[in-house]
C-alpha cells in the first residue's frame, strides 16, 4: 500500500519538481496494476522501504531495523491516516460555520462591566 501513499505525496511534489515525477509515474503504474488485480512489478515498495529505513538506520540503528521489519504495518497506518485526513478535510470544506447571533448592547454603565475600572 506504499504505492498509494507514494502516488499522493509524489504526485503533489511532482507538480513543483521534475525529480519526483518519475517516482509519481511509477506509483501511478503500481496503483493502476493493483486496482486491476495484477501484480505490481515496479519494485517501488521495496526500493522506498530500503531507502527510508536506510536513512533512518544511519542515525538510529534500532529504529531503522524496526521500521524495516514492520514497514507494511506503517504503510497501512499512514494510508488509513491519509484517507481519514482527506475525509475530514472534505467534510470541513463542505460545512458552513454557524452564524453568530448579534445581541443588542445593554443599557448598563460601561465602567461597571470592566473589572479593573471599579
Amino acid at each position: 500500500m506504499i504505492c498509494v501513499i507514494a502516488l499522493i505525496v509524489f504526485g503533489i511534489l511532482g507538480i513543483f519538481s521534475a525529480k519526483y515525477r518519475v517516482i509519481a509515474k511509477e506509483a501511478f503504474d503500481c496503483v493502476f496494476r493493483k486496482i486491476t488485480l495484477r501484480k505490481c512489478d515496479s519494485r517501488l515498495d521495496s526500493r522506498l522501504k530500503s531507502e527510508i529505513s536506510g536513512k533512518l538506520m544511519r542515525h538510529w540503528r534500532f529504529g531503522g531495523r524496526f521500521l524495516f521489519k514492520y514497514f507494511e504495518w506503517f504503510s497501512w497506518f499512514f494510508l488509513i491516516l491519509t484517507l481519514v485526513t482527506l475525509y475530514f478535510m472534505a467534510l470541513a470544506s463542505t460545512t458552513t460555520p454557524p452564524t453568530a447571533t448579534a445581541t443588542a448592547p445593554t443599557a448598563t454603565n460601561s465602567a461597571s462591566s470592566i473589572p479593573w475600572a471599579r
